[in-house]
């Protein structure tokens, strides 16, 4: 990371803890990697926040902890949608990658879909929980033998391909 102005140092870190944040929801990363992202800022900025430092000596902290002082680094990032979609988009592609090899359902996934977007604080767009609803229940009504899986299954995979666009899945 090159010497950056303090002004822009505080919004990249507030940008970069609120996307951590999101992907630690995720499960996209865990706590050693948002105690490295604090350590390798703390080794090349000077004046910075002292969540940085609790974030440090995270080790021993609750999840909930290590969220909340995300949390107040992230306060004022005008990036929390740019950053759910994101970080949404990353879990796509895990659950994607992890559906193609067998590792897991498609009823699992939809789950976990769901549960992103209804049972976590992260906003998403509307498009996005409208689906994740849908699916939940196209496959809920699959399980009860009302309906089809297949359809339930294309529709699943060709939205996680749509939210994978041009990354590599």
């Amino acid at each position: 990371m090159q010497a950056v102005m303090p002004s822009k140092m505080k919004k990249m870190i507030a940008q970069d803890a609120a996307l951590r944040r999101i992907e630690f929801i995720l499960g996209l990363i865990n706590k050693d990697d948002v105690i490295v992202w604090a350590d390798e800022i703390l080794n090349v900025a000077n004046d910075i926040p002292f969540q940085l430092y609790d974030l440090s000596v995270a080790a021993n902290k609750s999840t909930k902890e290590v969220l909340s002082l995300l949390r107040e680094l992230a306060e004022g990032a005008d990036i929390a949608e740019v950053s759910a979609d994101t970080a949404f988009r990353r879990f796509a592609i895990v659950r994607y990658k992890e559906l193609e090899a067998g590792n897991v359902s498609a009823d699992e996934v939809a789950a976990s879909l769901y549960e992103v977007a209804w049972q976590t604080d992260i906003t998403l767009p509307e498009e996005y929980t409208e689906f994740c609803n849908w699916v939940d229940d196209e496959f809920a009504l699959v399980r009860q033998g009302i309906k089809e899986r297949q359809p339930a299954e294309i529709a699943l995979t060709d939205f996680l391909r749509s939210l994978i666009g041009s990354e590599k899945a």
